[in-house]
């Protein structure tokens, strides 16, 4: 399988940020120690330096609050990632996998209608797992995220 080139499924476009989102992005940056996953670089907890990037852009809601799709990245590597999609697709096929990058090409296909019930249905989880997250981190364990989007379909709500 060839690198996939991002140019396709890379945009420029805006979506504007929610409370799911800024709660998502939160939960993404502690998931990764407040490290850039590419460079290694940590940041501090307050840091504006270090972004939740999205692999596929959040303007595909069945991915926009799905861990899978989203890594920390601080603001050179951020700008690379977006201004270089045929090596960063090279380079997140390599630190993702095949397997798991065509999964999110799969998932990204995925048409959803989320209604404003469904949002706070999406914003409750991520609260939750982010509570979880938190005390798992006290003690020194490892909280695994859920997909929102994913636990919804499970209970027949989407």
């Amino acid at each position: 399988m060839s690198p996939i080139n991002f140019c396709e499924i890379v945009s420029k476009m805006r979506v504007k940020r929610d409370k799911r989102d800024d709660i998502f992005s939160k939960m993404i940056r502690v998931r990764d120690g407040y490290y850039c996953v590419k460079c290694g670089v940590k940041h501090e907890e307050t840091s504006t330096g270090l972004h939740c990037s999205h692999n596929v852009p959040r303007r595909y809601l069945r991915l926009r609050w799905t861990p899978l799709n989203a890594i920390s990245l601080c603001f050179a590597c951020h700008h690379w990632y977006g201004s270089e999609p045929y090596e960063s697709g090279k380079w997140l096929e390599q630190y993702l996998g095949k397997r798991n990058l065509k999964l999110l090409l799969t998932m990204k296909q995925q048409k959803l209608k989320i209604t404003k019930a469904v949002k706070e249905d999406i914003y409750t989880i991520l609260k939750d797992d982010r509570e979880n997250q938190l005390n798992q981190l006290e003690i020194g364990q490892v909280y695994q995220l859920r997909d929102p989007i994913l636990e919804l379909l499970k209970h027949g709500k989407l």
